[in-house]
């Protein structure tokens, strides 16, 4: 089989004329030079380079083999100078998974990242399920964790914050504190991943009637004043038809992680994306936190 690097180093020495000056140029020590080109000869049967006082002359064969060789070393040359333009190019697809409900908080910050990079096709992909990156299954996840796999590399973004929330109609009729037997909740899968006891420890005594698996399905049912539930910050504030509800304020929330496989680590798409997801978080920090409604509230009670 072929060794395409003996080759290399035969050209290397046809154009110096010099084991010791391709050694130098090929960042090799002298003796892997002679190595290679024994190597070489002795698999095609020819002597390629006789010696004489001015150097390493080709014999017939090795001018022949040369000759050869030129076309496709300039045409090689070619090829690695493309690709090396390409490889610094902020181009091609990115598949991209996370919640539906970061997804629309996100949005319109990934709308500037595709008018900067129109060479980059964006796909993304609703994490209904734990996709796994190392089986290439996707390229980049946006994951709410307090443990990120350790098979994988990335940042943490910031941190959301959960609330309860009511509509406003419905909290017009029905008073979770004070009468909390009055009132309905709305059970999802935040509170056991999210906020273990949280419900036990402030909403005890309000009915369980409905259960929900999606935080857009929460957002909903709360705003068709179904009951009370618990929403993340950014999602119950933003809706003009809920209210947070009491005086517990915003409840702390797990960190959120932009992750991705190591080998994706130099990438320049997953680079820029990477860049931009995170300067777009440092933007939204407020609103996942929920410090605009506080600000607000604060505003309406010094008025």
């Amino acid at each position: 089989m072929a060794n395409w690097d003996d080759y290399r180093f035969f050209a290397t020495l046809a154009q110096s004329g010099s084991v010791r000056a391709s050694a130098d140029r090929l960042g090799v020590n002298a003796s892997t030079v002679t190595r290679r080109l024994d190597g070489l000869e002795g698999r095609l049967g020819v002597k390629l380079f006789v010696r004489s006082h001015s150097g390493l002359q080709l014999t017939a064969d090795g001018d022949q083999l040369f000759a050869r060789l030129a076309p496709l070393a300039a045409e090689l040359g070619d090829l690695e100078a493309t690709f090396s333009g390409w490889g610094e190019q902020v181009a091609g697809t990115v598949r991209l998974t996370l919640p539906d409900v970061l997804a629309l908080i996100l949005m319109p910050e990934l709308a500037g990242f595709t008018s900067a990079h129109p060479d980059v096709r964006l796909e993304f992909i609703p994490n209904y399920r734990e996709l796994d990156l190392a089986r290439g299954e996707a390229d980049m996840a946006i994951q709410v964790t307090n443990q990120p796999p350790d098979t994988l590399i990335g940042r943490q973004l910031g941190e959301s914050r959960l609330g309860v929330y009511g509509s406003r109609s419905y909290l017009a009729r029905h008073d979770p504190i004070s009468a909390p037997q009055g009132a309905l909740w709305i059970e999802s899968g935040i509170e056991s991943i999210r906020a273990p006891e949280f419900k036990n420890r402030y909403f005890a005594d309000v009915p369980v009637r409905i259960r929900c698996n999606s935080v857009l399905l929460q957002q909903s049912a709360v705003a068709a004043d179904m009951g009370i539930t618990l929403l993340p910050c950014a999602v119950g504030d933003a809706d003009p038809k809920l209210e947070r509800i009491g005086a517990l304020g915003a409840l702390e929330a797990q960190p959120i992680w932009l992750l991705f496989h190591p080998d994706l680590r130099g990438v320049p798409r997953i680079r820029a994306l990477s860049d931009h997801i995170q300067s777009a978080f440092t933007r939204i920090e407020s609103r996942l936190l929920g410090l605009n409604h506080e600000h607000e509230r604060h505003e309406q009670d010094e008025s």
